[in-house]
């Protein structure tokens, strides 16, 4: 007899034996019904797929809600389970969160809100962090007259089977998720941290407008810096074009504005592209190849995106898209970062032009400004500023390792 069959989870806790019973959501909650109707309650609450039951104000930014139409609106205790139709990348079928705030607040009537009993709350809500209960909502529902959002009776809703072993379960199951979630919060904590202390040191490691020297150098460095248009300073144009055609599945990689944008955020890019090497060579023999220290940086869409190249491995670029800026006289990490920096991104904003789509142009490229010391000096500060997006990249990649550990927990300790 397999688990299904059995009606166990493939991964329990020691001294666990018996099948789970199935309980139908109507008869672990009760549908709050509760309307603010003497408007007791001004707190409006929304549920995000990705961050939960959260403040309206304060994750819009604004108050969304009409006041004169908060009478109608449910009555949200602390541990309220809310459902959201709205569907999204995060949320497939719409999210089921619980009100973890531990403050009362009031909730369109668009949502399904109800109460549990005779059950671990937290439980449930890791529950309805997996996946297995989507199933029974594409059964059931479908995505209806609006395709961003669910459709589903809430008679039906109510019917959702939910995995119910015995409390002791419950709560080992519920303490062991919550623990990887510490720990999860831990490290994107000390994240955030790193993120704002890059942010910080971008700002007072290079010189501001007007100023010759940063708030910030390191010791015994009291020399002006030397400031020069990038096109004093280096060669700055593009490649020659390369057509539809000539994509491969393999070979030498092909760049677009859209993947130097993935890397800068760490992610890979969706599709990878090629061409051939004999294509590259030719092609090259006019327009010449990367080098370490080089920086191509997007012209189109998300502009004045960088990407610092580091090796002699080959590799292509989309034309126009892309300003390829042949760097022979700047350390290349600093080159790096102080495009990134607010002193070369406010000039960018303000030569991109005005309407709906910016552009950073070669001829713009070539008016960059650029400020810089000596070859000492920036290496230094190019490799602090390194050491320190090292550092954010290495806990990135534990979030991420964690986050899927997670997933892989919740889809074996469940049913």
């Amino acid at each position: 007899m397999t688990m299904e069959e059995r009606k166990v989870p493939e991964l329990r806790f020691k001294g666990f034996h018996d099948d789970w019973e199935q309980r139908k959501l109507e008869q672990i909650s009760d549908k709050v019904t509760e309307k603010n109707k003497q408007e007791i309650f001004k707190e409006v609450l929304t549920n995000s797929a990705e961050f939960g039951i959260v403040s309206q104000e304060s994750y819009f930014d604004k108050e969304i809600a009409n006041v004169k139409n908060i009478s109608g609106y449910y009555i949200v205790r602390p541990n309220d389970f809310v459902y959201n139709p709205r569907i999204s990348n995060f949320a497939p079928v719409g999210p089921i969160k619980r009100n973890t705030l531990f403050i009362t607040g009031i909730m369109s009537p668009l949502y399904y809100v109800f109460r549990t009993k005779n059950i671990s709350t937290t439980y449930l809500q890791k529950y309805f962090e997996s996946t297995h209960w989507h199933r029974f909502m594409y059964m059931n529902g479908d995505s209806g007259a609006r395709s961003d959002r669910f459709a589903i009776k809430d008679t039906t809703f109510n019917k959702m089977p939910i995995p119910y072993p015995v409390f002791e379960e419950q709560k080992s199951i519920s303490n062991f998720i919550s623990k990887l979630d510490k720990i999860i919060t831990l490290h994107q904590r000390k994240i955030n941290i790193l993120k704002e202390q890059q942010k910080a040191y971008l700002r007072i490691i290079f010189p501001s407008k007007n100023k010759n020297a940063p708030k910030l150098r390191f010791i015994s460095y009291t020399e002006k810096w030397n400031e020069y248009k990038l096109g004093e300073l280096m060669e700055i144009g593009s490649v020659k074009r390369i057509h539809k055609s000539d994509w491969k599945e393999k070979g030498i990689r092909f760049l677009r504005a859209r993947d130097i944008v993935s890397f800068f955020k760490n992610e890979e890019p969706a599709e990878k592209l090629y061409i051939s090497r004999d294509t590259f060579e030719n092609y090259s023999k006019t327009t010449g190849k990367v080098s370490p220290g080089d920086l191509l940086v997007t012209g189109v869409g998300s502009i004045g995106v960088p990407l610092l190249i580091k090796d002699l491995k080959p590799l292509y670029f989309k034309d126009g898209n892309i300003i390829w800026f042949k760097n022979q006289t700047l350390d290349g990490y600093y080159f790096y970062y102080y495009f990134v920096s607010d002193n070369i991104q406010r000039f960018i904003s303000n030569v991109a032009g005005i309407g709906t789509v910016g552009t950073y142009t070669i001829s713009n490229g070539k008016k960059t400004p650029i400020k810089f010391p000596s070859m000492v000096e920036q290496k230094l500060i190019g490799h602090f500023l390194f050491k320190i997006e090292k550092n954010l990249l290495l806990n990135e990649r534990k979030v991420k390792a964690l986050n899927k550990l997670k997933e892989l927990y919740l889809r074996k300790m469940f049913l």
